[in-house]
Protein backbone atom coordinates (compact mmCIF):
# COMPACT_ATOMS: atom_id res chain seq x y z
CA UNK A 1 0.00 0.00 0.00
CA UNK A 2 1.01 3.37 -0.88
CA UNK A 3 1.81 5.97 1.66
CA UNK A 4 -0.09 9.15 2.14
CA UNK A 5 1.51 12.56 1.55
CA UNK A 6 0.56 13.00 5.42
CA UNK A 7 2.37 9.36 6.38
CA UNK A 8 5.22 10.53 4.32
CA UNK A 9 5.61 13.77 5.90
CA UNK A 10 5.49 12.38 9.56
CA UNK A 11 8.28 9.86 8.72
CA UNK A 12 10.52 12.21 7.24
CA UNK A 13 9.66 14.43 10.40
CA UNK A 14 10.34 11.33 12.35
CA UNK A 15 13.53 10.46 10.46
CA UNK A 16 15.04 13.72 11.10
CA UNK A 17 14.59 13.61 15.05
CA UNK A 18 15.81 10.13 14.69
CA UNK A 19 19.24 11.14 14.07
CA UNK A 20 19.57 13.25 17.14
CA UNK A 21 17.96 10.55 19.09
CA UNK A 22 14.85 13.20 20.10
CA UNK A 23 11.58 11.17 20.14
CA UNK A 24 8.34 13.75 19.63
CA UNK A 25 4.94 13.72 20.79
CA UNK A 26 2.55 14.13 18.40
CA UNK A 27 1.86 17.78 19.08
CA UNK A 28 5.63 18.22 18.32
CA UNK A 29 5.11 15.92 15.22
CA UNK A 30 2.46 18.51 14.19
CA UNK A 31 4.64 21.64 14.94
CA UNK A 32 7.70 20.46 13.57
CA UNK A 33 6.70 18.45 10.43
CA UNK A 34 8.83 18.46 7.43
CA UNK A 35 7.96 19.90 3.75
CA UNK A 36 4.10 19.34 4.02
CA UNK A 37 1.95 19.03 0.88
CA UNK A 38 -0.60 21.29 2.90
CA UNK A 39 -1.10 22.19 6.43
CA UNK A 40 -2.17 19.74 8.71
CA UNK A 41 -4.24 20.21 11.65
CA UNK A 42 -3.19 18.74 15.00
CA UNK A 43 -6.24 16.06 14.99
CA UNK A 44 -4.99 15.40 11.31
CA UNK A 45 -1.71 14.55 12.31
CA UNK A 46 -2.58 12.61 15.77
CA UNK A 47 -5.22 10.50 13.93
CA UNK A 48 -3.07 9.43 11.35
CA UNK A 49 0.03 8.65 13.66
CA UNK A 50 -2.48 7.05 15.95
CA UNK A 51 -4.21 4.53 12.74
CA UNK A 52 -1.89 4.65 9.90
CA UNK A 53 -0.71 0.82 9.46
CA UNK A 54 2.14 1.77 7.45
CA UNK A 55 3.43 4.54 9.95
CA UNK A 56 2.76 2.12 12.79
CA UNK A 57 5.26 -0.64 10.83
CA UNK A 58 8.00 2.23 10.72
CA UNK A 59 7.65 3.61 13.91
CA UNK A 60 7.90 3.08 17.66
CA UNK A 61 5.77 4.42 20.84
CA UNK A 62 7.02 4.69 24.11
CA UNK A 63 4.36 6.45 26.31
CA UNK A 64 3.64 9.68 24.64
CA UNK A 65 6.73 9.43 22.42
CA UNK A 66 6.88 8.01 19.05
CA UNK A 67 10.08 7.31 17.16
CA UNK A 68 11.48 5.59 14.17
CA UNK A 69 13.67 2.69 16.33
CA UNK A 70 13.41 1.98 19.76
CA UNK A 71 13.22 4.85 22.03
CA UNK A 72 13.09 3.75 25.56
CA UNK A 73 16.75 5.14 26.23
CA UNK A 74 15.89 8.76 24.34
CA UNK A 75 12.28 8.97 26.37
CA UNK A 76 14.34 8.43 29.87
CA UNK A 77 17.01 10.80 28.76
CA UNK A 78 14.94 13.73 27.23
CA UNK A 79 12.97 13.67 30.71
CA UNK A 80 15.95 13.74 32.43
CA UNK A 81 17.41 16.75 30.38
CA UNK A 82 13.53 18.52 31.00
CA UNK A 83 13.55 18.45 34.29
CA UNK A 84 17.43 19.32 34.44
CA UNK A 85 16.00 22.86 32.02
CA UNK A 86 13.48 23.41 34.67
CA UNK A 87 15.91 23.16 37.53
CA UNK A 88 18.38 25.99 35.31
CA UNK A 89 14.87 27.92 34.52
CA UNK A 90 13.89 28.80 38.18
CA UNK A 91 17.57 29.58 39.12
CA UNK A 92 17.67 31.90 35.97
CA UNK A 93 14.22 33.25 37.30
CA UNK A 94 15.68 33.39 41.02
CA UNK A 95 18.80 35.35 40.16
CA UNK A 96 17.10 37.98 37.16
CA UNK A 97 14.55 38.94 39.61
CA UNK A 98 17.40 39.90 42.26
CA UNK A 99 19.62 41.88 38.97
CA UNK A 100 15.61 43.42 38.58
CA UNK A 101 16.38 45.76 41.79
CA UNK A 102 20.02 46.73 41.02
CA UNK A 103 20.10 50.47 39.99
CA UNK A 104 21.24 50.97 36.48
CA UNK A 105 20.33 47.45 35.01
CA UNK A 106 18.56 47.58 31.93
CA UNK A 107 17.87 44.13 30.80
CA UNK A 108 19.06 41.02 31.80
CA UNK A 109 19.51 37.45 29.54
CA UNK A 110 20.16 33.92 29.97
CA UNK A 111 21.95 32.02 27.30
CA UNK A 112 23.60 28.99 26.61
Amino acid sequence: MEPTALEKALFRTLAYFAYFQFPLTTREAHTWLLAPDRTYSPEEVEHCMMESSWLKERSETHGVYVSLKTCEDWVKEREKKYLDAQRKHRKAFVMASFFMHIPGVVGVAVCN
